[in-house]
């Protein structure tokens, strides 16, 4: 067995346990209410009474309701276009890239510093509540999307989540037993958008969430790290915006001299929106849209 044999097998066995977890995790998550969609029709049922019994013209709020999630279908269909960038924008966007996956950042490379390409990648998506692992390609981006829109009056359910994670593996001997750094460049090239109408009645509310996590593992894993990317939330929120950006993070973990190491770099989107009419989107799919994770570097 050659050496790319054997990392594959590594990597194969390894994954083993790592997507069995995954799947626990975000069943857990799921039967906790974190994440899937939360609805009850007696509980829905119970909260209009409360509000006839208050007086209101229920069925008018209902008609506005519906006439307020109707505006939130429309403004994203006006809004969405702008975001999704055009032919000539696409081309350069993606030459860009190319050049970033041919090009090692020369201001960390070093005498002491490997620089490490990914040996497979995964992909968690917790509406198939499994990890799956992509075929292999000399591709370093990878496409993810997620959108989800609430339901009903949004304060006693109606809410729904929905994250997708995309992991990056990469792999390597130590030297020498020390402390090691890895650093971690990740390029997002995508938009986002929140709508939201909370009114006084109801309960209506959005989130977006993108975070870069790694951990490192030699003969077990040495715990995790996170930083966040994008935070955008609010019950009152009409927004849209691209995000076109790179984020470095650094990672440390003493690690023993010709033991196999993996490193496992991960982005996740996480999209929260409860009421009806309530609606997010992180968008990383769409044309040249993608994240990128085209080398790692460690020493």
């Amino acid at each position: 067995m050659d050496e790319k044999e054997e990392v594959e097998a590594e990597f194969r066995e390894l994954l083993k346990g790592v997507a069995a977890e995954e799947q626990q995790e975000l069943e857990s998550m799921t039967e906790g209410g974190e994440l899937g969609f939360k609805m009850s029709e007696d509980s829905e049922a119970e909260y209009t009474n409360l509000l006839r019994q208050s007086g209101l013209d229920v069925e008018q709020l209902e008609l506005q309701e519906r006439k307020d999630a109707e505006a939130t279908e429309k403004w994203i269909a006006e809004v969405t276009p702008a975001l999704v960038m055009g032919d000539e924008q696409q081309l350069v966007l993606q030459q860009l890239a190319e050049e970033r996956g041919m090009s090692p950042d020369q201001s960390l490379a070093g005498e002491e510093m490997e620089i490490l390409v990914p040996v497979g990648f995964t992909i968690s998506d917790s509406d198939a509540m499994a990890m799956d692992l992509i075929p292999p390609s000399n591709k370093v981006c990878q496409k993810a999307y997620v959108s989800t829109c609430g339901d009903g009056w949004g304060c006693v359910g109606g809410s729904t989540s929905r994250r997708i994670c995309v992991d990056w593996w990469y792999s390597f001997r130590p030297k020498w037993t020390k402390w090691y750094n890895a650093v971690a460049r990740v390029y997002y090239n995508g938009y986002c958008t929140v709508k939201a109408n909370d009114k006084w009645y109801n309960c209506k509310y959005v989130r977006a969430d993108i975070d870069i996590r790694m951990n490192a593992h030699q003969n077990n894993w040495k715990g995790w790290s996170k930083w966040n990317v994008l935070h955008v939330a609010g019950s009152n929120i009409s927004g849209h915006r691209r995000i076109d950006t790179a984020r470095r993070v650094n990672y440390a973990a003493i690690l023993r001299r010709n033991d196999r190491t993996w490193i496992r770099v991960r982005t996740c989107l996480d999209v929260y929106a409860k009421g009806n009419g309530s609606c997010v989107t992180l968008d990383f799919s769409t044309g040249s849209n993608q994240i990128c994770a085209p080398w790692l570097y460690v020493g």
